[in-house]
């Protein structure tokens, strides 16, 4: 017996039934990232509730809340602080890690459309602010339990009849750069910007994108003015390829799918620290990553098989990228070597190179409450090398160029910085050096 958890067998007429394979065929809708636990990848999942474990417990994923899961959100200070949600937008709130739940959606409005994968967010700038859309957008600044206040009037084709199944917000994204700078799409084809969130004021930016359904608006996480958006037309009987990216806040629009297959795009993400030009979008055939803005398209890794993958998250501290898939569970993908491949080396000093010229990186003390030190040594001649600290968000919180070669070590004030694990990357040339540390 087949099902979307997985085959089944019995030799007793029905009895009894035995799982006669070793496959991970979960079905992702939504996957997340937990600063405190990144050795583990979380998720929700259709009739699987919200889940989360790794390779090495593959046949016991603990079931963390039930439902259809969706979104996982994990408070960045407190690790006992997490939110789950089930199938149109119920969200709920664990304060003990996860020993006991309370409803999390208080004041929005039970008869408001919510689209049955309702989006919501932890804000990246204060954790206590938390962001929702159904067919307005809803804001909390209550601390963890949040109290809902709309933000917005209705961002979609208003319908003014009985039914509930009117259009809505399909996904909503608040600016890396700026708190006030948010973006939504809706199910029925428009973008909407906010450039001041609480004023209620909202602008259309849909001029000049196809009448598709929004499945992923993104701001970029380095300019302040550069959004993306991607579209599905499967409810149309279309399959091309939506990908879209504005340089000015949406006032115009440039196709950057150049030459993506012709399967809908279900998600965008855009990695930090490399100028936009990294970009990774989810489709039903996989994972498809481009490292020159989207002037063309690779699909990423070997072994995933042509499946649908519905979100992306990029784990910091292990420099992954995760993808939920909608038939093959988790996959991750490691980015060190797509972003920087190896130049090729006069193999007469290949070994001379090997042994002299040996790049380290060590980071003291961690865990770490007033200051941090960066040693690394630069072992490429004439080459500066580049300096970043990232939070758990992913978010560049402190950067620089190191000029000079040989041994340097530089400290750095990290008293006022938040709790949380930290990666330290130097970039010398085409050789990248990470490091992490703790921020108690």
């Amino acid at each position: 017996l087949a099902t979307d958890g997985g085959l089944y067998k019995t030799s007793d007429l029905g009895a009894t039934w035995s799982d006669p394979e070793n496959i991970p065929t979960t079905q992702f809708y939504r996957v997340a990232y937990n600063p405190h636990r990144p050795d583990l990848y979380f998720g929700g999942a259709q009739d699987n509730g919200t889940t989360g474990g790794n390779a090495q417990m593959i046949n016991d994923w603990p079931r963390i809340f039930g439902g259809d899961g969706f979104q996982p959100a994990f408070h960045p200070d407190n690790p006992d602080v997490f939110y789950v949600e089930t199938q149109n937008g119920n969200i709920s709130v664990t304060q003990n890690g996860g020993l006991s739940f309370a409803p999390a959606d208080n004041g929005i409005p039970f008869n408001d459309a919510r689209n049955w994968d309702m989006p919501y967010m932890i804000s990246g700038h204060w954790p206590d602010r938390l962001l929702a859309g159904t067919d307005r957008v809803y804001v909390s600044h209550s601390g963890v339990v949040p109290e809902f206040k709309a933000v917005s009037p209705n961002l979609t084709e208003f319908d003014d009849s009985t039914t509930t199944r009117n259009h809505n917000i399909s996904t909503l994204h608040e600016s890396p750069l700026d708190s006030n700078l948010v973006y939504v799409g809706t199910a029925d084809g428009r973008v909407w910007r906010s450039d001041a969130l609480l004023s209620g004021n909202w602008e259309e930016i849909s001029a000049g994108l196809p009448d598709r359904y929004v499945t992923s608006v993104k701001a970029s996480p380095t300019f302040l003015d550069w959004v993306y958006v991607v579209q599905s037309g499967y409810r149309d009987n279309e399959f091309i390829p939506r990908v879209h990216r504005s340089k000015n806040r949406g006032e115009t629009w440039e196709d950057i799918s150049a030459n993506l297959p012709d399967l809908a795009i279900n998600d965008i993400y855009v990695l930090p620290e490399h100028q936009d030009s990294v970009l990774f979008v989810a489709n039903d055939g996989g994972v498809y990553g481009t490292i020159d803005g989207g002037a063309s398209w690779h699909r990423v890794g070997k072994n995933m098989p042509l499946v649908p993958v519905y979100d992306l998250e990029w784990n910091v501290v292990k420099n992954e990228i995760v993808a939920g898939t909608f038939a093959r569970s988790i996959m991750s993908y490691a980015l060190d070597s797509l972003l920087f491949p190896q130049e090729p080396v006069d193999t007469t000093t290949a070994v001379t190179q090997a042994i002299q010229k040996k790049p380290t990186l060590r980071v003291y003390p961690s865990p770490a409450s007033q200051y941090v030190e960066v040693a690394f040594n630069n072992t490429e001649p004439g080459r500066d090398a580049h300096l970043a600290i990232l939070d758990e968000s992913g978010r560049v919180v402190l950067e620089k160029t190191v000029p000079g070669f040989g041994e340097t070590t530089d400290r750095f004030d990290v008293s006022s910085w938040r709790s949380g694990v930290y990666v330290v990357k130097i970039k010398i040339r085409h050789q990248v050096l990470t490091g992490r540390f703790v921020k108690i």
